[in-house]
């Protein structure tokens, strides 16, 4: 079995459980090999010279028939635009190349499945391709809840494990056969419901801020409004703590300085990173965020969410609407939501459980079991018994 980015580790415990001891994890990117993966190497170390002689060979065809394709380019664009376009489109081209002729070494070997864990991007086009070419099933493993059906519209794995009913959904409009699709849950939120079985009001009020990064509708003004609607709810829970978690990718200091500035007696603020977020949620009180995905991962550890819509139109994303969280638009609003929460306990119970029924939809069973379904589904599909496999091509 080959896969071409970093699955959870439960999945390979799971996988060696069912005697599949022998599997390959290659990098799509130029990282080294090994890592927290064992068993994992470069894709591109697969290129051997045979292969990188014609690869060199497709590259200078594709160039010379890239100036004829692109002539109209010019006629749209100014010509720095248009030159910039050109180079980009010569770019994505050698990249899809590279990573086809990479791919197709690793098919070489005759692994009994290709995996990927991209259903929107370059790799859901290359690796389906080079698996029917090869007579190798192939099977996409959602890391994420499957959205965007226009991204996904031309993908073509044989099947696609996704999160819940919503996923299932959307890649239906994309095009997708019902048939090809095989809810599963989220495996990486396995272990996050084993902590978490029964919600219990915490003896002390903690709140979680899960700060987003400066992007699309996140703008830095949503962004400063956003921090002061947090303080706006953390003074109506005072005595608290506040604890501002950044993101990953996050790299302004807007949270920061809000807070920072921000005068709430009762409130005490300290500053997370982003690998503190799950710690962070245990016991807490409350999560607030604009529209991120922490909102499952609360729910999920049985924390009432607070989904804060600074802009100027309707939500990004929309968590009140399906009862995921509470809202809120400015400061009043939010500590209205907080003296909701603070009424009574079963008041604030009530909240965990209409998110946790509300995120079926989105991640399927809450039942701790996705691991378990996913791996089932690659055996399955190792041993034939995923439906009808595609056979090789000619020539």
């Amino acid at each position: 079995m080959s896969l071409n980015d970093r699955p959870s580790q439960p999945s390979h415990h799971a996988l060696a459980e069912r005697g599949v001891r022998t599997f390959t994890v290659y990098e799509s990117h130029a990282r080294a090999g090994g890592g927290a993966v064992a068993r994992s190497s470069r894709l591109v170390d697969q290129l051997g010279p045979l292969r990188a002689v014609r690869l060199l060979g497709f590259e200078l065809r594709a160039r010379l028939s890239l100036a004829a394709a692109t002539d109209g380019f010019e006629e749209i664009v100014d010509g720095p635009t248009a030159a910039r376009m050109r180079s980009a489109v010569a770019e994505a081209i050698g990249r899809a190349a590279l990573y086809a002729t990479c791919t197709a070494a690793v098919a070489a070997a005759r692994p009994s499945l290709l995996v990927g864990f991209n259903e929107i991007g370059r790799w859901s086009r290359i690796l389906p391709a080079v698996g029917r070419h090869a007579g190798i099933p192939t099977l996409d493993v959602a890391h994420a809840e499957a959205a965007d059906a226009e991204a996904i519209e031309g993908a073509s794995y044989d099947r696609y494990a996704v999160f819940g009913p919503r996923a299932g959904r959307v890649l239906e409009h994309a095009g997708i056969s019902p048939t090809a699709i095989v809810p599963v849950g989220a495996p990486r939120f396995d272990a996050l419901l084993a902590r978490h079985r029964r919600p219990s009001v915490p003896a002390d009020r903690r709140l979680v801020f899960a700060s987003q990064w400066i992007t699309g509708a996140m703008t830095p003004d949503v962004k400063r409004r956003t921090v002061e609607i947090v303080m706006a709810a953390a003074a109506a829970a005072a005595p608290c703590e506040l604890i501002i978690q950044r993101h990953p990718i996050e790299r302004d200091e807007i949270a920061v300085q809000v807070a920072r500035s921000a005068t709430t007696p009762g409130v005490t603020v300290r500053h997370g990173e982003p690998r503190d977020l799950y710690p962070a949620l245990d016991g807490a009180w409350l999560l607030a965020t604009g529209w991120s995905n922490t909102v499952f991962e609360a729910a999920l550890s049985n924390v009432p969410v607070l989904s804060i819509n600074a802009t100027d139109g309707p939500p990004p994303m929309p968590f009140v609407e399906e009862g995921i969280a509470l809202g809120a638009t400015n400061g009043a609003e939010a500590a209205a939501a907080v003296r909701s929460l603070l009424r009574s306990n079963p008041l604030w119970i009530d909240a965990v459980e209409r998110a946790r029924e509300a995120l079926v939809d989105h991640l399927g069973p809450l039942d701790g079991r996705a691991t378990e379904r996913v791996v089932q589904l690659v055996m399955d599909m190792r041993l034939g018994m995923g439906g009808s496999m595609p056979k090789p091509d000619e020539g």
